[in-house]
């Protein structure tokens, strides 16, 4: 019948059965679940072919919602007396309006009218499920029952059987995950044959167009920023061998002046070389006669006012750079929405104009396109065209947003995978973390293709998502911190591993781009997340051990945190790495502060003294920081020395 809760809303149905013994559940089981302080719950699902009447892109999302949670709530309704269970359960009792419930009932009366099985679940504390009831019945029954309140749904008629044999369970099981994993694991191929495999590079570039052209005569240019620029060596290293490399110039211009016509040919060959080396001290394709000569003219002017036009139209690039990078990211986002706005006018239009064409063409094109994966298949394409396309330009920035924009749209191209092929017999959750994998995985290989800061700290900030640690902006302020105490823990043991495995290739004096481009995300997020964990792991508020008898004692714990310090200082101070002695020194300050705090609320000391004495420390660190910048400079690079 309709619910009462809410005078025409929602739906309320009333089941009465006897315990079928085969179903695995006792009596004495039964009544254990429901005990009021059980933690067993209901879950709802239909079986049969329901999704065909709705819209595809509605019956795609809406199999994620089954099997459907109701609740311990709706458990406590239920009541078991001589072998027979009854009781009643509420669905959208507040937002399910009464007509939304006939309209949707009349939707798959006109579609057929298929049989259906009504089925629920018990889950208890333990987790194991028990099928209470399997309901056959037809939506025409359902809607007969609503307008003539007492009429039982149960359909008489045969009835298909819809659970499948164990094998084809597991067949169809392990199709879906090959299904829901085939495209963002060629996605991830593709990116692995397009930065590291120069025979894919080859072939990839014979099969996917050059789309977006940039050639001098569309607009665009393929020369660098940097060889446009006069040459502007930032580094002091730079300057003085450029500055050796223009004397060795002028001599050899000399020479080639007083030469005979034997000691041309050397002299011309000797400028070459110098130019050569010029262009390479600097990273540019060439460097000219002139542009080496005027290298003084241009420091000068550097020295004289502050800045030169190198630094000003570096700075234009900065911002436009951020431009494009709120561009990628607002296409990314919008792109769905847009393209569903845009084409409601269009399909209005079109069943206007060509109804016909409209009704029998476009729209079952488009949810067969839909179903059959086909707009799946274009979407990756296109992420893997615009990652190939990045083969074409020698400039390494274009090639960097290129590989910046197929990653973004990837984004939501597997969300569109996952929502269409995903398993959800999954834990959600669980599928999160994948996709999480999947993404760090990805941008790994571009952070090292590309030598990425940006690529290096994603992967990084994923991998800790991964595991526990999180970031999130709620009303006003932004919540950092970990989703659980073992999260904590996973983080601070994944934390001490990355800095150790970093540490001891900087002792070893490794040197490895991949290590160098990862360098600053393990040294900030590392080392900030170890001692952030520790730090809470240690606290005897925030993190009891009296709920585990597995845990570390107060004391151990502390002990961890100690442990850790004198590790970074050992590191910091013998090995040359101050930034890491220091960040211990931070988080130190900040250890010492919460045991005194804890130290005052066990003896329940004043409140307002320890609010004075906080300030105070507050106050006078603040000072210290202001007077010593490079404690801040410490905490985002431990592994340099300042």
């Amino acid at each position: 019948q309709i619910g009462t809760l809410r005078k025409s809303h929602g739906l309320q149905v009333f089941f009465h059965g006897r315990l079928d013994s085969q179903s695995g559940l006792t009596s004495r089981d039964l009544k254990a679940a429901m005990d009021s302080n059980s933690k067993a719950y209901l879950t709802l699902d239909f079986m049969g072919p329901w999704d065909k009447a709705l819209n595809p892109v509605f019956a795609t999302a809406a199999r994620w919602f089954f099997p459907f949670k109701l609740g311990r709530r709706s458990w406590k309704q239920f009541h078991f007396n001589d072998g027979v269970l009854s009781g009643n359960i509420g669905l959208g009792m507040r937002r399910l309006s009464e007509a939304t419930i006939m309209s949707s009932l009349d939707d798959q009366i006109n579609g057929g009218d298929p049989v259906l099985v009504l089925r629920i679940t018990l889950v208890t504390a333990n987790n194991k499920s028990f099928v209470l009831f399997d309901v056959p019945t037809k939506c025409s029954l359902i809607k007969a029952s609503l307008e003539t309140s007492g009429t039982s749904v149960v359909y008489g008629g045969p009835v298909p059987d819809y659970v499948p044999s164990t094998a084809s369970l597991v067949f169809q099981r392990a199709y879906t995950l090959f299904r829901w994993a085939l495209w963002p694991t060629a996605f991830v191929a593709c990116t692995y044959a397009v930065g590291y495999v120069p025979q894919a590079k080859d072939m990839l570039t014979d099969w996917v167009p050059d789309i977006f052209s940039l050639r001098p005569g569309a607009g665009g240019s393929n020369d660098t920023l940097i060889e446009l620029l006069p040459p502007d060596p930032r580094l002091k290293s730079e300057a003085f061998v450029l500055g050796q490399l223009e004397e060795r110039l002028s001599a050899a211009e000399r020479a080639l002046q007083s030469a005979s016509s034997a000691g041309v040919e050397a002299a011309t060959e000797a400028i070459k070389n110098i130019l050569v080396l010029a262009a390479e001290t600097i990273d540019r394709a060439t460097v000219t006669a002139e542009e080496l000569h005027g290298t003084l003219e241009h420091l000068k002017l550097l020295d004289a006012t502050g800045s030169t036009i190198a630094e000003k139209v570096w700075g234009a690039v900065s911002f436009v750079n951020m431009i494009w990078l709120a561009g990628i990211f607002g296409i990314a986002i919008s792109i769905g929405p847009s393209i569903y706005h845009l084409l409601r006018p269009l399909r209005m239009f079109l069943r206007r104009v060509i109804k016909w064409i409209a009704d029998h063409i476009l729209i079952p094109l488009a949810k067969q396109c839909h179903k059959r994966g086909v707009f799946e298949m274009l979407a990756w394409a296109g992420c893997g065209c615009l990652l190939v396309n990045s083969l074409y330009h020698r400039n390494l920035t274009i090639q960097l947003y290129f590989a910046l924009t197929s990653a973004a749209l990837a984004v939501p191209a597997a969300g569109y995978t996952t929502l269409l092929q995903g398993p959800n017999f999954i834990n959600k959750r669980t599928i999160v973390q994948i996709g999480q994998a999947w993404f760090a995985i990805v941008t790994a290989l571009l952070a090292v293709q590309h030598e990425s800061l940006l690529f290096s700290y994603t992967c990084i900030a994923c991998l800790y998502s991964l595991i526990g640690f999180h970031a999130a902006c709620g009303s006003l302020c932004w919540m950092i911190g970990f989703e659980d105490k073992d999260g904590a823990v996973r983080c601070a043991v994944a934390s001490l591993l990355l800095l150790s495995g970093f540490t001891a290739a900087k002792i070893a004096a490794i040197d490895n781009s991949a290590l160098h481009t990862f360098a600053s995300p393990v040294s900030v997020l590392g080392s900030n997340v170890l001692f952030l964990a520790l730090m809470i792991i240690a606290s005897k508020y925030t993190y009891p051990a009296r709920h585990n008898r597995r845990a570390l004692s107060y004391v151990g714990r502390n002990i961890l945190m100690v442990g850790a310090l004198l590790l970074a200082w050992g590191f910091g101070f013998v090995w040359g790495m101050p930034g890491m002695s220091t960040t211990a020194t931070v988080y130190a300050v900040l250890f010492g502060m919460e045991k005194y705090i804890e130290l005052h609320m066990e003896l329940k000391w004043n409140g307002w003294v320890l609010m004075l004495l906080l300030s105070a420390v507050m106050w006078r660190g603040s000072l210290y920081v202001h007077a010593n910048p490079s404690i801040l400079l410490s905490l985002f690079n431990p592994f340099e020395a300042q």
